[in-house]
């Protein structure tokens, strides 16, 4: 199963677009976002793409 780890600015923040399929790169890419509650959405990039788990901070 390949992952892409969408780098989401808030919890209205609805766009998978922003990411990385590096773990480490996306909690890089998150970071300026965590104050605003920002997370990464964990995305099984299948057939039909589906959010399989969320990271929080």
């Amino acid at each position: 199963m390949k992952k892409w780890y969408a780098v989401m600015k808030d919890n209205d923040d609805t766009d998978w677009g922003f990411g990385s399929f590096d773990l480490d790169e996306a909690m890089d890419m998150v970071k300026p976002y965590i104050v605003d509650g920002g997370y990464i959405a964990v995305i099984d990039e299948g057939a039909d793409p589906v959010c399989i788990d969320e990271i929080r901070f």
